[in-house]
C-alpha cells in the first residue's frame, strides 16, 4: 500500500501485519516452529515408534477400554513432552499452557495436519482416531500415500 506524503512523494507501508496483534504473531511463530518440528526426522521416528507399539490395542468398538487411558497418558508424556521441550528450546518464554489455551480459543478457525496432530494431545477422540487410522493403514484397509508423497523441510537460501 502506498500513502502520499506532504512533499508529494509516496511512502510504502507494509500492511501484512495490520490487523494482527502481538498474540497472533506469537501464535503464528509457535505454529511455524511446530511445523518445523513435525517434519523433522526425530519427531517422525518418535511418533511412528509410538504408533507401532500401540496400534494393535485399538479397535472400532464404541466402548473405550481402560488401557486406552494409560496409552493416552503415555502419548502425552512422550510425544507432547518432546514437542514442548523443542518449543522451549526454540522460543523465548514459551508456555505450553498458554499455547494450549490459544489453541482452544482458535480451534474453530484452525485446520490442517498440524492442528490435527496438536488436537491429539487434548482430545482423546482425535487421539483414538489417529490410532484407528494407523491401524487401518497397517491392515491394508486405508490408502497409504506415504509411498507417493514425501514431506520435507524446504530452506530458501538468501
Amino acid at each position: 500500500m502506498v500513502e502520499p506524503q506532504d512533499n508529494g512523494h509516496y511512502e510504502e507501508i507494509n500492511i501484512s501485519n495490520i490487523g494482527t496483534d502481538e498474540s497472533d504473531n506469537y501464535f503464528a511463530q509457535i505454529i511455524g516452529c511446530v511445523e518445523e518440528i513435525i517434519v523433522d526426522e526425530d519427531f517422525t521416528k518418535l511418533q511412528n515408534k509410538f504408533l507401532e507399539e500401540y496400534w494393535r490395542e485399538f479397535d472400532n468398538e464404541e466402548e473405550n477400554k481402560l488401557v486406552y487411558t494409560e496409552i493416552f497418558k503415555k502419548y502425552i508424556s512422550t510425544i507432547e513432552k518432546y514437542l514442548e521441550e523443542r518449543l522451549l528450546s526454540s522460543i523465548k518464554d514459551f508456555n505450553m499452557k498458554h499455547f494450549e489455551e490459544e489453541l482452544m480459543k482458535k480451534q474453530n478457525e484452525l485446520e490442517g495436519e498440524i492442528f490435527e496432530i496438536l488436537s491429539t494431545f487434548s482430545d482423546f477422540g482425535a487421539f483414538k482416531n489417529m490410532l484407528l487410522d494407523y491401524r487401518a493403514m497397517k491392515e491394508g484397509r486405508a490408502v497409504d500415500f506415504s509411498l507417493d508423497i514425501s514431506v520435507s523441510k524446504y530452506n530458501i537460501k538468501t
